[in-house]
């Protein structure tokens, strides 16, 4: 998967001081060397690249702080489409992989209701074997670096 702008939001739930949980969407368009049937080698693509995590967010410390980030769910990979000619790839279905995803990083707290965070996520997808040559790794890692705006509702 190459470099791509991904866009992404969550719903979280305080559970103590410093601790959330909630789900998190994001969803990008990399670029991608695509290697499958009815293909002469590899071919540039486009790819429609989505996760969707339940996440266990914590942070240490209070005005300048540390941010720790647990996540499992899924990433989905779809609409795989030659660049050049917009030609679909592939099957037309979409490809679920179980995903798991640890993240850190540092955050600033400018009131009790409103952080920002930079953070980077190590990511790992993990694909069925089914349609592998023998030998061909079943794991896609995914690291990502996120800035991110947090705004609290609520009292």
């Amino acid at each position: 998967l190459g470099d791509t702008q991904t866009y992404g939001g969550s719903i979280e739930r305080a559970v103590s001081g410093g601790i959330t949980v909630g789900v998190r969407a994001n969803t990008s368009q990399p670029s991608v060397r695509y290697v499958g049937a009815g293909t002469a080698g590899e071919t540039q693509a486009d790819a429609r690249v989505s996760q969707a995590l339940g996440i266990v967010h914590v942070t240490t410390g209070r005005q300048l702080r540390s941010v720790f980030e647990l996540g499992l769910g899924a990433t989905i990979y779809s609409d795989f489409r030659e660049r050049v000619t917009g030609a679909r790839l592939g099957a037309e279905s979409t490809d679920t992989d179980f995903a798991f995803v640890f993240v850190y990083g540092l955050g600033y707290s400018f009131s009790r209701n409103f952080q920002v965070d930079i953070v980077q996520d190590l990511g790992t997808s993990l694909h069925q074997k089914t349609g592998l040559a023998a030998g061909e790794d079943r794991s896609a890692r995914i690291s990502t670096t996120r800035l991110v705006a947090r705004y609290g509702f609520g009292g």
